[in-house]
């Protein structure tokens, strides 16, 4: 892409890409974005 519009575009269908469908052995092989997700939701639990 020659334009800095294009570029930006580009960039964040990657980030997109990447944080939404890329699944990651590291996290269970979760997105990041399903990683964070679940992440939250356990800090948001009452304490037992």
């Amino acid at each position: 892409m020659k334009t800095r519009c294009g570029q930006h575009r580009t960039i964040n269908a990657g980030l997109a890409f990447y944080n939404h469908s890329r699944l990651h052995s590291a996290l269970g092989y979760l997105s990041p974005m399903q990683f964070e997700q679940r992440w939250l939701g356990a800090q948001c639990k009452p304490a037992a």
